[in-house]
């Protein structure tokens, strides 16, 4: 049985006349598909606690690692038995690349209808600071460089636009100081 769909969209992704079509496709089956698109930071994360407490079966990520990365920071322990689905739409897709998730924009609703049949799996989530996050949590040169890599870069150069900013900032890292507790 297909499962009820809660997209969230970023901006990149929601701009895709083939994503358009998927959904409204999916929508003429009968499934129910909500859309709701991202405008700023923190809106997934937002979005994603909306569409568990709305019973959604399985919310999907439509972007890059930092919105699939936002959307798992909205799921906790009370998610009330939703899933987390992927349709890869970013620059460098380092998570749905790991698990050999087709790039969004091939075919957007042959992803989705796999989303809306395949079984959930388990996996981890990892938890900082009240921060839930998957795949990974970064902090110093890395991150600065994640955040700082222009958009523009990345539309021409795709993920190499990490490696020239990584390259080209190395000479400015400067150590700090860190402090890690846990059980």
């Amino acid at each position: 049985t297909p499962r009820s769909l809660w997209l969230i969209i970023n901006r990149a992704a929601a701009l895709d006349d083939a994503v358009r079509v998927a959904v409204e496709t999916l929508r003429a089956r009968g499934l129910p598909v909500e859309v709701r698109p991202t405008w700023e930071a923190g809106d997934a994360t937002r979005l994603a606690r909306d569409g568990i407490e709305a019973g959604f079966d399985v919310i999907v990520a439509v972007g890059g690692d930092g919105t699939v990365g936002e959307v798992v920071d909205g799921f906790s322990a009370d998610a009330r038995g939703s899933a987390l689905g992927i349709l890869p739409f970013g620059t460098a897709n380092d998570f749905a690349s790991m698990f050999g998730l087709p790039e969004g924009s091939k075919d957007p609703l042959a992803s989705l209808e796999a989303i809306a049949t395949s079984n959930a799996r388990p996996i981890d989530l990892g938890c900082v600071n009240a921060r839930r996050f998957i795949n990974v949590a970064t902090a110093g040169h890395g991150a600065e460089v994640t955040t700082t890599t222009s958009t523009a870069a990345k539309q021409l150069l795709g993920r190499f636009a990490y490696y020239f900013k990584g390259l080209a900032s190395a000479l400015d890292i400067t150590p700090f100081e860190v402090s890690v507790k846990g059980e």
